[in-house]
Formats: C-alpha cells, sequence, structure tokens
C-alpha cells in the first residue's frame, strides 16, 4: 500500500467587528464541511485569546483559525474551496504556514 503524504496547514484569520457573526456561524458549518472535504485527515477550527486567562472574556473576536491535516496533492484545491475562500473575503490579514510531519503519536479528539 502506497503511503500518501501529508501536510498540516495552520490558517489564522484576522475579521473585522462586522464580521464577527460569519465567524461564529463558520465555526459550527466549516467544521463538518472541511471534515467532509477529500484528503482530510483532521481538522481543528479555533478562536483565539489574549492567554491571560482562559476564559470567556480573554477572547479575541477579530482573530481566528483553522488547523488542517491534508493530503500534499489536495492542498491546493482545499485553499480555492468556498471554505477557506469565505474567511479570506472578509479578512483583513491572513496568515498561512505549511508544515511538514517530523514524527506524530496518539490521537487528538479521537481522531
Amino acid at each position: 500500500m502506497k503511503s500518501v503524504e501529508k501536510v498540516t496547514v495552520a490558517y489564522f484569520f484576522t475579521i473585522a467587528s462586522k464580521s464577527i457573526p460569519f465567524a461564529f456561524l463558520s465555526m459550527a458549518l466549516d467544521r463538518v464541511r472541511s471534515r467532509k472535504f477529500t484528503g482530510i485527515s483532521f481538522s481543528k477550527l479555533l478562536g483565539t485569546g489574549s492567554g491571560k486567562t482562559f476564559t470567556p472574556t480573554d477572547a479575541d473576536l477579530s482573530r481566528w483559525g483553522m488547523i488542517v491535516v491534508i493530503e500534499r496533492d489536495r492542498l491546493e484545491e482545499f485553499d480555492c474551496s468556498s471554505i477557506v475562500f469565505n474567511w479570506r473575503k472578509r479578512a483583513t490579514s491572513e496568515f498561512r504556514v505549511v508544515l511538514s510531519p517530523i514524527s506524530s503519536h496518539g490521537l487528538w479528539a479521537k481522531v
């Protein structure tokens, strides 16, 4: 059986306050949509905070993220997908990094 090369991609988007309702809705919908995308074996959507506490009052509603483990040959298709496009359309800035695995073990969220 041939091994498929996978990469981890981290996206972080900064959005304007008028796009906060979109972000909340996307946290629910994109969770399901990203996991159904062919080639993705893991995805996690993220909110951010200042790091001072781990409470709702610490949340930064202007910054959101997504971590995806995907087959390398499907990455370009995912980057052009409506999931990423909708975030980019509303973002005032984006940070994206593609990471190659060094090693892995265990499970996160039973995946």
